[in-house]
């Protein structure tokens, strides 16, 4: 195929459900288009020429930056097509197959947009019906489009029949499962499953077969997001959990009052922000006070303090949440380490004077009953979360577990193991896919001064994709410009 219309096939870009898209060439304004086709033959199905069409002419009466272009639409011989904007980018699916690194507050930022464009949309009638991460594209530039209203439903429409299921089984909420008619609280139900598995990179509702998918949805609850990432705040959990209650009634009334709390919970998370950046330089300055205190033992350990650039890094005011708590706790756990040092120094001079060394008491085991049940609880997630491989998850709860009870020996020895994991880190990275929040994990290695590392990850010797960390929203051990650290990697 040469030609649809006026447009010139270029080459194929993708194919949905309801059609085929190509880029092609608009010969009269000689511009670049994204083209979707749908063949409809010589005895075309009449409801889905009519919502092909509708598509084009919901979409181009919508002006938001958040929601794709229309410019044309038409018929050529066996095909209807919509021509719209060419993007530049990736749609959500892929960037997370990827494992491109998202900060917490783009994840925000982008289902901000979603809802914005939805609002749009829903203040005009329109309920999208088919929100999922492959209909979410992000520009190179960073802009948010919503994509596809093929399934778009006008309110006063009688085009699709009550009992029809339309949408994408993961994300459908419980009402178009049970084919009843979709409403703009049935977008926001499947932004909020986008958004859990934009948190926790599992989809809300898994299974092996639709069936099972629909049961999920109608009748049980998806796993906690705090119990998958710890480090997700627990108000966050809260708004998706709202977002995906599964009584209508229940959840945000309509996408404004959800665009209400986005943005409540935008102002709280600077507040949080501006308390972690006081924390960790609190927990900076007691370490490098200790560190000079007793210089020849935080030598003979390695244990560094890179106070210049940590504090040059602390008043940026790009820092992500995520880096502000890797921090903090990257620096609570090596001055925690260094304590320990010089605790065990000293009492082994003590012990040179006697006769016989005796072993030490272990202190605040997990049965002890000096621990309260709150330290328990957070030491058992954290260590399940080290053994689950989640370093950033468990270096958060052995952080909190360690102020709730200091004397907890085996949440330091777990300290110990993250900590040795961290620096060690860069070394097992694989291009293709990078930790989890590994913003928390930079951040970390850095407060823990591991001689050289912070420098393996930002000069390219580690073996993870220099593209992706210099893709890192923070950025944040690249002080110097992108180019200017190419070029010192090359001296």
């Amino acid at each position: 195929m040469d030609n649809v219309g006026r447009y010139k096939i270029l080459e194929k870009i993708g194919k949905g459900g309801m059609g085929i898209v190509y880029r092609a060439l608009d010969t009269v304004l000689h511009r670049e288009v994204a083209l979707k086709t749908h063949t409809v033959g010589e005895d075309p199905e009449v409801q889905s020429v009519e919502r092909f069409f509708r598509e084009a002419r919901v979409v181009a009466s919508f002006k938001h930056q958040n929601i794709v272009t229309v410019y044309d639409l038409g018929h050529d011989r066996d095909k209807v097509f919509i021509a719209m904007e060419l993007l530049d980018g990736d749609d959500l699916t892929e960037t997370l197959s990827t494992g491109r690194h998202i900060s917490l507050e783009d994840k925000v930022r982008i289902v901000e947009c979603v809802a914005d464009g939805l609002a749009h949309a829903h203040a005009r009638g329109i309920v999208h019906r088919d929100i999922k991460p492959r209909n979410v594209f992000l520009t190179e530039d960073g802009t948010v489009k919503l994509l596809d209203f093929g399934l778009a439903h006008i309110s006063q429409s009688t085009l699709t029949e009550a009992g029809q299921i339309i949408g994408t089984p993961f994300y459908m909420s419980p009402e178009q499962v049970i084919g009843e008619r979709a409403n703009p609280r049935s977008d926001i139900f499947s932004l909020g499953a986008l958004f859990y598995e934009l948190l926790t990179g599992e989809k809300a509702f898994a299974a092996k077969n639709i069936e099972r998918i629909f049961d999920a949805i109608v009748n049980r609850e998806p796993k906690p997001i705090r119990e998958i990432d710890a480090t997700v705040p627990e108000e966050l959990a809260r708004i998706v959990s709202k977002m995906m209650n599964k009584s209508i009634d229940r959840r945000y009334k309509n996408i404004e009052e959800l665009l209400v709390e986005l943005s409540r919970f935008t102002r709280f998370l600077d507040q949080c922000k501006n308390q972690l950046r006081a924390e960790a330089r609190a927990a900076f300055k007691q370490l490098d006070t200790l560190a000079h205190e007793h210089e020849e033992i935080a030598t003979r350990n390695s244990v560094t303090v890179p106070w210049e650039r940590v504090s040059k890094t602390l008043d940026r005011g790009d820092l992500t949440y995520m880096s502000l708590v890797g921090l903090k706790d990257g620096a609570n756990l090596q001055k925690r380490r260094l304590e320990k040092l010089v605790l065990a120094e000293a009492e082994h001079d003590d012990s040179e004077d006697e006769t016989v060394a005796k072993a030490p008491e272990r202190r605040g085991s997990v049965g002890s009953q000096t621990q309260s049940l709150e330290a328990v609880k957070k030491f058992t997630e954290a260590l399940a979360q080290f053994e689950n491989g989640d370093l950033a998850g468990s270096l958060r709860l052995v952080s909190e577990t360690l102020r709730l009870a200091p004397e907890f020996e085996e949440a330091d020895e777990l300290a110990d193991r993250i900590r040795l994991e961290i620096v060690k880190f860069v070394d097992e990275l694989q291009e293709e896919s990078g930790p989890e929040n590994i913003d928390v994990l930079v951040a970390a290695l850095l407060a823990i001064g591991s001689p050289g590392g912070e420098n393996d990850i930002l000069y390219g010797r580690s073996r993870h994709g220099q593209q992706e960390i210099a893709g890192l929203s923070d950025l944040l051990l690249q002080e110097l410009p992108h180019e200017r650290s190419k070029e010192k990697r090359k001296d």
